[in-house]
């Protein structure tokens, strides 16, 4: 039990000097997938594909930040189907984090008197 207590107690107080690369999208609510997976094939339509890109820091660093983000889903009856990749690259350093995802959604009514 003491154990158990110092691990917590050491893994708490090394997560407050903790630090991350975070997306830096121009407009993330336009991101639908990247916002909220659980709406992956929910909308008005036969499929859906979003694509964004954004570069900062030009003006200070000859090597920018840069963000990119392509994403496509469709609905299929109740279900809907996603997949999305996104690369994050950060200046001089060479940073490059390549992230793919694929989301599965299944869309059901909470109000009894709702036909969906």
């Amino acid at each position: 039990m003491m154990k158990k207590l110092l691990f917590i107690g050491l893994f708490g107080l090394g997560s407050f000097g903790s630090q991350a690369q975070d997306a830096h999208l121009s407009m993330y609510d336009a991101a639908p997938i990247f916002l909220n997976p659980a709406m992956t094939g929910v909308f008005q339509g036969d499929w859906r594909l979003h694509a964004q890109y954004r570069t900062q820091w030009k003006a200070v660093n000859y090597k920018p930040y840069t963000t990119s983000l392509i994403s496509f889903d469709a609905p299929v009856k109740k279900w809907g189907f996603g997949a999305q990749i996104s690369n994050f690259r950060a200046g001089i350093g060479n940073y490059n984090a390549l992230n793919g995802t694929v989301s599965v959604a299944y869309t059901t009514s909470i109000d009894k008197s709702s036909k969906t």
